[in-house]
Order: C-alpha cells, then sequence, then structure tokens
C-alpha cells in the first residue's frame, strides 16, 4: 500500500446523519490521493454516464469485508479500499471520491431498512439530462455486482437474490 493511503481501520459512531457527515468528509479528503486519482482517470469516459458505470463497476469488482460485529461502522480510507475492498460504507464512500476525481458530483446516501438488524449506506451520483431522462441523483449499488446504473438498492438485491444469502451486502 503506498504511503499516502492512511491503513487505519475507523469506528464511526453516531447518528445516521453524524455517520453520512463523517463519511462525506472522508470521501472529500481523499479526491487528491494518487491512487483514487490514477482509478479515476481509468474510469474517465467522454460521456459522463459511462463514467459513472466504469466507476461502480471497478468498485463492484472489489471484495466485500463486513464490519467487526457492534453498533458502529469500521471505515476504511478509500485509497485503502481500493487494495482490501469493504462493506456498504467503505465502497460508497470509495465510489463517492473516485466520481469527485473523475469530475462528478456524488453523496453517501443512508437507506432505512424496516424490520432489519441494520440499516444501509449507499451511493448515489448526480447526472445531467441526456436522451430524454431528466437530470438528477441515480442509485449505484457498490456491494451488489451487476446492480445497474439507477436501480434502487433494495430492488437491485431481489433481483439478483442478494441478501438474504450474504447477510450485510443489503
Amino acid at each position: 500500500v503506498a504511503a499516502a493511503c492512511d491503513t487505519t481501520i475507523r469506528r464511526v459512531w453516531g447518528s445516521p446523519a453524524e455517520r453520512i457527515d463523517v463519511f462525506s468528509r472522508v470521501a472529500q479528503a481523499a479526491i487528491d490521493a494518487p491512487e483514487v486519482v490514477r482509478a479515476a482517470r481509468f474510469c474517465r469516459r467522454r460521456i459522463l454516464e459511462d463514467t459513472a458505470r466504469a466507476c461502480l463497476e471497478l468498485v463492484q469488482a472489489l471484495p466485500y469485508r463486513p464490519d467487526r460485529p457492534g453498533e458502529a461502522d469500521d471505515l476504511a480510507d478509500p485509497c485503502h479500499a481500493l487494495v482490501i475492498g469493504g462493506d456498504c460504507e467503505d465502497l460508497s464512500v470509495l465510489l463517492v471520491a473516485l466520481w469527485a476525481a473523475a469530475g462528478l458530483a456524488g453523496r453517501v446516501v443512508w437507506l432505512v431498512q424496516a424490520g432489519a438488524s441494520q440499516d444501509h449506506v449507499t451511493a448515489e451520483v448526480f447526472l445531467p439530462a441526456r436522451r430524454g431522462r431528466a437530470a438528477g441523483w441515480v442509485y449505484k449499488k457498490p456491494t451488489v455486482r451487476w446492480a445497474v446504473l439507477g436501480e434502487e438498492p433494495h430492488r437491485a438485491a431481489r433481483r439478483l437474490s442478494v441478501g438474504r444469502e450474504a447477510p450485510g451486502v443489503l
């Protein structure tokens, strides 16, 4: 791992809003990391939607690494997550950092999962209007491989039969 990467796994506590704030600040701080810049350059395409998709596919190919048991989230630095993978918040933060480094606006989003033992974190990217689609925020699901652009995370998990077999993936 390059010296620029912080290999410390942070424990993140707090309300959903407090955690999203931490996740967003970590993503923003990583956009100039050489590893993130290199990966974002690899993802860049002429069409912004294709750049967003390429970044998503890069992140979806990383291994899923669940948090330690407990109420807190374990959060890897985005450039370290490029090496070790992660769970929903690690990969969402990495994805938002990649998009920012590639010139796209992204955000980390908290999803309440009624009846589940834990809530979920995912990412959204802002895409301009194109081919009849209005401009707006679009879901990207980094922990469910083959989830497609704009597909609501729970719908993607159901379509791909993910979740019950892999607790914590959604």
